[in-house]
Formats: C-alpha cells, structure tokens, sequence
C-alpha cells in the first residue's frame, strides 16, 4: 500500500492553494459523481492511479500546484509519485511538453491590435480562455492564441483530456472570433415600430456567457481583456468582460451587424467601475456604407460619467437609411486614464421607447470617495471647516469621509436633485451614517425638501445623536404632488457650543420609505461602557452632579470588559440617563432594561416618551437590588399619544449616601417580548448507559441524560454536574469525584443531544445502595423560572466484587467475558485501576468509553504483544501531542502513528489550522475503531451492501470494514452498547467505543490474522 504520510505532501499543497477534493479531481481528469473519492483515496494511499493519469498529474501539479515556479520541488514529488504509486519516471520530452502545456494554460497573454481594415475578421485575432483555478478567483481570462503545436502522441493525449474535462466549464474552449461576415440584423422600418426591450438578445453575445466574440477591441498596443465568471457580480448571467487598466493603446470595444433595412435604433450598454475617481467613456452608433471601405458615418454618441462602483445602463439611440447604410457598429470607447471597467448585458433594439430602465434620483459624491473633495455638496450659508478624510479604518465603507466642524456662522451643508415627475404616490428616502468624536456626543437633524417653482417646499427631517460609532439616520419624505421637481437633501449642525467634529459617510437617496435604518433607529450609544476608560459617553448624571466612573475589569463586569459605577455624593445626584431619538407609534410597546448590582439599594428605572407637542409620557418600575449578582431590571411603555421625538431610559437612585450602584448591558427596544433573560432548563430525564444499574467498588459508572429549555428564551451554553450521593438528590459522597459536561446553547422549545457522564466509584465505597445525581447548575445572568427540575437521581446499587474472576466487574456470564480474559493473558491491560489486587478489587470497567489515546496503548500491544513499548524518537508530529504526556502517551502515539492509519477526524482539527492534530482525549466511535483495523490490517473491502444493520448504508471505507467486521465474525455477539431494533439489527456506528467493545473487536481481528480461535 503507498505511504500516506509521504502522500500528505499532496493534501498539504492542494488545501494551500485553496482548491477542494471536488475541484482537484475535476483538474487531473476524473469524473463522475465518485470522483471526489477517487482523489481522496489517491492522497491517502488507499488507492492507487492507473497511469493513464500520470500526465495529466504532472501537469495539476505543474499548473494548479504551482509548481511550475518550483521545477526542483516537482521532480522531487514526482520522484516520490513514482515510488508510491509505480508509475515510470518523466522522460525529459515529457516532462518539456507537460510545463509547456501547464505555463500555455495558466499563463495570460494580451489580445493582439486590430487596424482597421474592411474586413474586421481579417483583423480578428484567435483567443483563448482559461479558468484561474484558486479557490477563491474565478476570473476567466481571454487570451492570445499562443499555444504552439505540440509534438508527439503523449502530448496530443493530454490535450484531449483537458478539452473534455473542460467542456463544460470553457477551461480551455476557444473564444468565438468575428465570423467573415457580420451576423445579419434586420431593422424593422420607422413605420412598424418595434419595442427595443421585445428584442433584447439581438446582440450576439451581449452577456458574453460565450467568451469574447463577436466583440473584439481596437487598440494601438496592447489591450488586455478578463472574461469574470462570477454571478455575484454580473449583471445579467455568470459572467462579464472587465477591461483591465486599458492605458494608452485601449481604444474601443466594438461589434458590427450586417444587412441592415434602416430604422430608429437603441443600443445599451451596462458600465462599471471599480475605482475611486471618475471614470469616463463614449457610446456610439455608426453606420457603415462602404463594405469595401468600411467608411464609418456616426449617428448617434453619447458621453457617461460614473462617479460610483455600481452597474449603469449607458444607452444612445440613432437612425439609420433604409438602403444607405450597409452595416451598423455600436462601439464602447474607453478613457485612456480611467483604470479597469466592467461591461455587461448589452442590448439592442428597434423602434419607440428605451431600454435602459428610469434612473432614481441620486446624490452625488455621497460616499466622498471621487475626487477626493465635497464639491456635490453646497454650504448654508457660510461653509463650514470642513475636509475629505482618507482613513479606510475610520470611514464605514470606502476610503473616505466628510469630516465637518461646526462654526457659528454655518447652520447646514445640502445638495440638490432634480426630479423629471413626481409620483403622487411616491415616497423617497434620505439616509446617511453619522458619527461624532471620542469623548462626546453631538446633536443634528436631516431633512428631506420637496421644491417647485412658485410653490412650497414639502419637509421632513429626522434628529439625530452622534456618537463614537457609526450610526445610520434616515429621513422620510411621503408622497408629494406633481408640481415639485427638485429634492434637497439638507443636513443640520445643531451642536453650536459643542466641540468636536461630525463625521458624515454613505450619504444616499433612495425611492420608497426604505427602512434600512429602523435596525438602529433605537440603539443606545456606549450601552455597556467600552468606548472610552475614562468616561461614560453617551450617558449622563441627572443635575450632571452625579460621580461617574467607568471601572475596567471583565472580570467584574457582567458583559465585556468594562461596566460603570455611580455613587450619589450629595442629594442633587438623582439619576444616569441617555436620550435616543425615536419617533415611537401609538400603541406601540418599548421596553428598555439594564443590568444592576448593589446591596440593599432603591432604584427606579423609568422609560419616557418625549419632545412632543402632546406632552410626555412615562412607566417605571421600582426595585430593591439584593445579594452580590448581577439582577436584571426592565421596563415596558406602551406609548399612548403622537408627535414624539426623543425616548429616554432613566435610572434614579433612591438610596440616600454614598453607597456604589453598578450599571452594564443596557438595552432599548422595539416590540419585544421581554429583554431581561429568563428561561426554564431542565432535566428531562436520565438512564443508565449501557442500561446496568449497579457497580462494583474501583469500578465505574456511566450515565445519559437529556437537557430541555422549555423557557420562552435561548439559553447560553453551561456545564452539568454528575456525581455519587447516598440521598435522592442529595450533596457529592467526595466533591473531588463530581464531573461536569458541557452542553451547548439551547432555543426555546429545544433539546441536547445524548449528554454522558462517566465517573468512578471510591474503591474504599461500602456495598450498598447509592444514588447517582445529575445537575444544572445555575447560568450567570440568566433567571430560572423553575429551578425545582433541574436535579435528576437514579438509583444505584453498588455490589461487592465478584470472585474467581479476573477481574470483579466481569462475571463469566458476561457476554464479552472470553475476549477480556484473553486480553487480559496477553497482558494488553490490568484493568481500569492500576495497583489493585487480583481477585478482589480489581476492575475492567467494560462499559468505559476509549478516548483515542488510549486506542494506541490497546492497539499496539495487540500488534506486538503485551510487553510492548515504543521506543522510537518523538518527532512531535501532532500539534496537539506532547513528549510529558499521561503515561507517556506522546509515544505511544506517535508509533501508532507510523502504522500508516489515517487518524484523520472533522471532529479534531481546529478550523483553518495548517498544523496536524491527533485529539488524544477525543472519544473513539465505534466506526473510528473498525475503520482504523481494516488500514493496518489491509482488509480486502467489498462494496457497502446495505443488508446486515439498519443504520449501515452509506457508501464509505468505514462502512465497508463494518460490514467485513460482521462476515468474519470479528463482531460478537450478545453486544448491549447497541441492542436491536424491532426492524433489525443495528451497528451504531457513531457511539462511543467502548472497553468491552474494544477488547472483544480487538482479539477477534488480530486472532482472525494470526489464525488463532476465540471460543464462543
């Protein structure tokens, strides 16, 4: 069998690439819905490839493993393939051809110039494209046809196993170049006019879904094209041409239509740029008389600016003669300066109306990524002190933001945009993000402005806070009448006598009451005390005469790392409240909550409704904090009256002196339930596992339960407990002997899966009966509306050693009693309990569950015999393995290691890690255990059949060796860890292994391999 470990050399350069299972086998010629398989099988050395592959791989590592950049590297690990795998080493022509088809494959070579000439398909050049097969880009790129003819038969087979295997991903297909002559298109005459968007595939290629042509540039040097495959970003189907950096010698793109009746003609096309100045171009339609000549006579041209990155339909309309003009050109040319541009989904079309869709109104400069300056933007009346600053880190999107300081003399800064209609039912959006400066917060509004000449305006306007972080405020204009025919978007600098800068980003208008803000419409600022060490921004003391202190310690903190601390001082010091410009509906519900500490003092949080022409509005809730955790306080309003802009959440301290309140986690919301978490976990029930109520002193004892929430909320991830007591319910027997399990977070209505414990008994431990208690202890933060279900206890009775026995737990009855006595005789273990005397309490613990570090004990003295021990160097192969491990396990490991058994799990290696991990303390499956038998042993596998368990279906080695496991009778009979269903008979390949199981699995393999018997 090859060697995996030399083999990993295969994993290790694919996974860096980023290429997946699926994609490599695709790249070295496999196919089929196994193919998957058949390369892991490769790189595992489970399988061996014919060598009708050895080409075809040597030019994926070439190409796709780059290691073509590394020739010594590649002749290496080919060198290493031919030993494996048995392949004959690469002749030298062999290997000359394999690089040469790999750099023609992966290498991008520009498009050659076009003269104008009569004949555009004399001109066209042949191009060919190729996949870049990263991971992560998908960009197909045109290319010169390049590719010179290679010789020999060996090279000619490698080409036609690429242009197979491609076929249906244009890998290497050849783009279309223009026909001799232009596709015909027949115009339909002025008088029958026809909708341009009923023809909308006219143009040939227009979505350039087949490559390049007819399409082709014209250029004076070198002009390079990328086809992207990519449906993210394409306008219409999965891919787009990007022009990239056309410089100097990119001139136009164009195609020619032929046959031509004459008509109103529309062509449109889609642009985009990536770039953060503006990028311009020229649309034109030209007619051509002159077949011979190719005199071209323009028609119609139209001049585009694009001062964003989105797509936009560019479109131009001419008029062609009905026996004049030949042929039509539509011709896209570029600004020599401009950078990349995108062009996709070009249409055209005949007759009355127009193909690119109405354009919204739209701001300009609104993200002040163009020009780097605010010149959009007018100042009313003197212009504030103002600047574009670039800082990706500080903008929120982009590179830059408008920072603004506010002087007395400048009240706003807006822009104008005019409208061609008014819808009478339309309403539009003004939306922004705003930030203010570290220390403090600062006040604005926006507003929306409907205007007309002769006629008033039409406003609406939004206040807003500004705090440290970016936050979005938007303002709503309803629908207007038809008279008006411009929008002001208007911004308000209210905080005269305040210091400190606005920072304004992703200024946008928008058609619709859009409510793209409403997530953050009623977000407190600072709400659990991080922003600044030294103050609490956003928050302010009632008659601001209140000591204020932010403490930084997460682990007092309830949340974070931070929380804030109020002490009254004197009498003036009422309260700690922050204002959140809200503009709440009547009958609506807010609720605003906040997490308390102290002892023994009054508080009362109270939420109001205010800064409305109606008056204000307000609910409280006075409470009295106890004990030394943090309590969970909340209020709920139901607002009764319109017209308010502001809601303020208050906390006032009714305690007279100087005693501390503590404050963290504060929330506001819209319509909910409830804030403060309250839950209700329970234990559902609990059994035995396997099912054996009684124990032996030294032995051990296993249990499963199930967790339920039956609580209205999530609950957070916590830890059970599990221990021995002599009281139903009662306290541990020894607290040193109680163990925990994790269990993971839990929505409402939900349970966890099988939790198990597992634990020792004292062997000092009386006979007698016992009970074992399994408890949820209480989660920090959460409240527990019915503590009463969380402590579950079965009873357990504890008997007194067995005699005449190896060991006290395994009587002869017992169904595996055979394979642990002979376990026991060739000394693989002494048991579960090492030093204890023989015949009396020594145990086995048949139903412990293995761990993986324990497996290469168990199975390596079953490999070499019961006085074994490694005594090779520790190469620290595993990153999770140490030379100081229990029992000195890091070599034990690392021998069972050298077996060749892929000791591979998803279960084990973090994500994303490069390093190898061999998890010693993670449980052994029961499919783990025969998987990791049929490698060492080379167990000839038939394919899955299905017929033996219920739950073995599944084509995969590992349960091919389960099957092969039950026909060899490597399986016992009698297994309680997985009884029978009434449907059949079952494998339960996913439970936990355990030492019954793995003794009686473990002789009957290795005796069936040396030819010995095993009675039954």
């Amino acid at each position: 069998m090859p060697n995996p470990i030399r083999l990993s050399i295969l994993i290790e350069m694919r996974e860096a690439i980023g290429l997946t299972q699926a994609d490599a086998a695709e790249l070295c010629g496999l196919a089929g819905r196994q193919s998957r398989k058949t390369l892991a099988a490769w790189e595992l050395g489970q399988s061996t490839p014919r060598q009708r592959f050895r080409l075809p791989f040597a030019v994926y590592l070439l190409r796709d493993l780059k290691l073509s950049q590394d020739l010594a590297r590649f002749d290496t690990i080919f060198e290493m393939l031919t030993e494996e795998w048995g392949w004959p080493p690469l002749e030298a022509d062999e290997r000359a051809d394999c690089l040469r088809a790999a750099q023609v494959a992966s290498g991008r070579v520009a498009l050659s110039p076009v003269t104008d000439s009569p004949d555009p398909a004399a001109n066209a050049k042949k191009v060919a494209s190729d996949t870049d097969r990263g991971a992560k880009d998908r960009s197909w790129r045109t290319r010169t046809k390049l590719l010179p003819v290679l010789g020999g038969l060996v090279v000619l087979a490698i080409l036609a196993i690429f242009a197979s295997r491609f076929s249906d991903r244009s890998a290497l297909n050849k783009l279309p170049v223009p026909a001799s002559t232009p596709p015909a298109v027949v115009l339909a005459p002025s008088s029958s006019p026809i909708s341009p968007t009923s023809t909308p595939q006219a143009f040939a290629n227009g979505s350039f879904e087949a490559g390049l042509a007819p399409w082709y540039p014209v250029e004076d040097g070198e002009c390079p094209l990328e086809l992207i495959n990519d449906s993210t970003q394409a306008r219409a189907g999965d891919t787009f041409l990007r022009i990239v950096d056309p410089g100097e010698g990119c001139i136009s793109l164009r195609q020619d239509f032929g046959q031509l009746m004459g008509g109103v003609v529309h062509v449109a096309f889609y642009v985009r740029s990536l770039h953060t100045h503006p990028t311009r171009g020229t649309l034109s339609l030209s007619a051509i008389q002159n077949r011979t000549d190719e005199s071209a006579q323009q028609r119609a041209i139209v001049h585009f600016k694009l001062q964003d990155k989105e797509w936009h339909c560019v479109e131009t309309v001419g008029t062609l003669n009905q026996s004049g003009d030949k042929m039509l050109r539509a011709e896209l040319s570029f600004d020599p300066a401009q950078g990349e541009l995108d062009v996709d989904d070009v249409k055209i079309g005949f007759g009355d109306g127009v193909l690119c869709p109405p354009q919204s109104p739209k701001l300009q400069g609104g993200d002040f990524e163009y020009d780097g300056t605010a010149s959009a933007w007018h100042w009313f009346e003197t212009p504030c002190h103002f600047a574009v600053i670039r800082g990706k880190e500080w903008a929120y999107s982009g590179e830059n933001y408008l920072s603004v300081q506010r002087t007395p003399d400048c009240n706003s800064f807006y822009q104008d945009v005019t409208v061609p209609s008014f819808g009478r039912d339309q309403a539009y959006t003004l939306s922004l993000y705003v930030r203010g400066p570290l220390t403090q917060t600062l006040q604005g509004r926006i507003a929306l402005h409907a205007m007309g000449t002769g006629l008033s305006t039409e406003t609406e306007g939004t206040p807003f806070i500004a705090g440290p972080e970016w936050r979005c405020i938007q303002a709503v204009l309803p629908a207007v009448d038809r008279g008006y025919n411009k929008l002001r978007g208007e911004i308000y600098l209210d905080s005269l006598f305040n210091e400190g800068a606005y920072a304004f980003d992703s200024i946008q208008l928008s058609v619709g009451a859009d409510p793209g803000c409403s997530s953050q419409s009623m977000a407190l600022i600072n709400p659990g005390f991080e922003l600044n060490p030294n103050f609490p921004i956003g928050w302010k003391g009632g008659n601001l005469l209140c000591d204020l202190q932010v403490i930084a310690d997460k682990t007092a903190a309830f949340d974070g790392a931070a929380f804030l601390e109020v002490r009254r001082g004197n009498d003036d010091c009422i309260s700690v409240f922050q204002d959140v410009v809200a503009r709440p509906s009547p009958g609506e519900t807010v609720r605003g909550g906040v997490w308390l500490r102290g002892s023994g003092v009054d508080v009362n949080l109270v939420l109001r409704a205010m800064d409305g022409p109606n008056g204000a509005e307000w609910t409280d809730n006075p409470v009295t904090l106890s004990g030394n955790g943090w309590q969970c306080v909340e209020v709920a309003h139901r607002v009764e009256r319109e017209g308010h802009q502001l809601l303020r959440l208050e906390l006032y301290l009714n305690t007279p002196g100087d005693l501390p309140y503590q404050i963290d986690g504060a929330q506001l919301r819209r319509n909910a339930e409830t804030l403060c978490p309250q839950t209700d976990l329970a234990l559902r029930n609990a059994l035995f596992e396997p099912d054996t109520d009684f124990s032996y002193p030294a032995g051990s004892v296993g249990t499963a339960t199930i967790a339920h929430n039956w609580g209205a909320t999530e609950a957070p991830a916590g830890l059970l407990a599990f221990w021995l007591s002599d009281a139903p319910n009662g306290a541990p027997l020894d607290p040193a002997l109680v163990k925990q399990s994790h269990f993971p977070a839990l929505k409402p209505g939900t349970s966890t899966s099988t939790l198990f414990g597992e634990g020792r008994v004292p062997a000092e431990l009386p006979p007698g009966d016992y009970f074992v208690v399994w408890d949820l202890p209480p989660i920090a933060g959460v409240v527990d509306t019915r503590p009463d279900n969380n402590r579950f206890s079965l009873p357990i009775r504890i008997r007194p050693c067995e005699t005449g026995t190896v060991y006290c737990d395994v009587p002869s009855t017992y169904w595996a009693f055979n394979e642990i006595e002979l376990w026991h005789r060739a000394g693989i273990t002494n048991g579960c309990r090492s030093g204890t005397t023989p015949y009396q309490d020594r145990p086995f613990c048949p139903d412990l569950m293995t761990n993986r570090s324990e497996l290469t004990v168990f199975f390596l003295r079953s490999l070499n015999g019961g006085d074994f021990t490694p005594t090779g160097n520790f190469e620290g192969t595993f990153a999770d393995v140490f030379i100081d491990m229990a029992h000195n396990r890091g070599y034990w490991i690392e021998a069972f290691h050298q077996l060749g058994v892929d000791v591979s799990t998803e279960r084990c290696a973090p994500s994303g890690s490069d390093e190898i991990y061999f998890c010693p303390d993670l449980l052994l499956t029961r499919r783990e255990l025969l998987l990791y038998l049929a490698q060492a042993q080379g167990w000839e596998l038939s394919p899955v059949q299905g017929d033996l368990f219920s739950d073995i279906g599944e084509e995969i080695p590992a349960n091919r060796a389960i099957e092969y496991a039950a026909r060899q009778a490597i399986l016992a009979p009698g297994d309680p860890f997985c009884p029978p269903l009434p449907t059949g008979p079952r494998f339960c390949p996913d439970e936990p292994a355990r030492r019954a199981f793995v003794a009686a699995v473990m002789v009957r393999a290795f005796a069936s391999e040396s030819e010995q018997s095993v009675s039954e």
